[in-house]
């Protein structure tokens, strides 16, 4: 029976991943002389932004330092920060089914690959920061995703077992993350299309298809 739900932050609370990859195109095309399109970056969505900057610099034949791959990715995570955080949108449907969740005393969860303090300061910024018991970002783990930790360390905030816990992710790798943490896992479409997210055990386009009632179905 599911007893918790945690959320990956980017591209399922709030739609964020198009600004990101503006941002990171635009500086990566401008820094290193490429002219990378947008689907070149979004191909590495759930990952790191470090290695995603790395992986397009091996695409491309450059070799950095690993110190100008992070350089790079708390550049743009400024950037997102400074300029474009307020005028993020949560998800269609997010709001009421957090309402819904709460007003059964789901147990609720947030997990991401970025940023604590950016995590954090969105979800303030956005008004829902109450409706998360536990917050897991890179910084509290030992391994990102796909790893499963971040989704592991929330069950393990939440006191819920891994089998009773249930994710909504985005991408390949976060859907990895959660598998291997044991959960199940809906995936949406804001970022990828269904053929490529499909291992979850659902697919959906926004909250508003989903039952808080039928969650134990899935």
């Amino acid at each position: 029976m599911i007893h918790a739900v945690i959320f990956d932050m980017d591209g399922v609370i709030v739609l964020s991943e198009s600004i990101y990859t503006k941002i990171f195109v635009d500086m990566i095309n401008r820094d290193l002389g490429l002219k990378i399109k947008s689907t070149d970056f979004e191909k590495y969505n759930g990952i790191r932004f470090e290695k995603r900057i790395e992986n397009i610099c091996s695409d491309n034949g450059i070799n950095l330092e690993d110190e100008k791959y992070i350089e790079m990715a708390n550049k743009g995570r400024h950037e997102y920060a400074t300029n474009s955080m307020q005028s993020l949108k949560l998800n269609i449907g997010i709001l009421d089914f957090l309402k819904e969740l709460k007003s059964r005393g789901m147990h609720i969860g947030v997990g991401s690959n970025g940023s604590k303090k950016i995590v954090e300061e969105l979800l303030v910024s956005l008004g829902i920061r109450d409706y998360f018991e536990s917050v897991i970002a890179f910084e509290d783990v030992d391994h990102p995703k796909p790893q499963p930790d971040i989704y592991l360390e929330n069950a393990n905030n939440l006191f819920v077992d891994t089998q009773d816990c249930l994710v909504f992710e985005d991408s390949i790798s976060g859907i990895t993350a959660a598998k291997r943490a044991g959960m199940k896992c809906v995936a949406l479409t804001t970022t990828m299309d269904r053929m490529q997210l499909i291992d979850a055990d659902l697919i959906i386009d926004n909250f508003t298809e989903i039952d808080v009632d039928k969650l134990d179905e899935i």
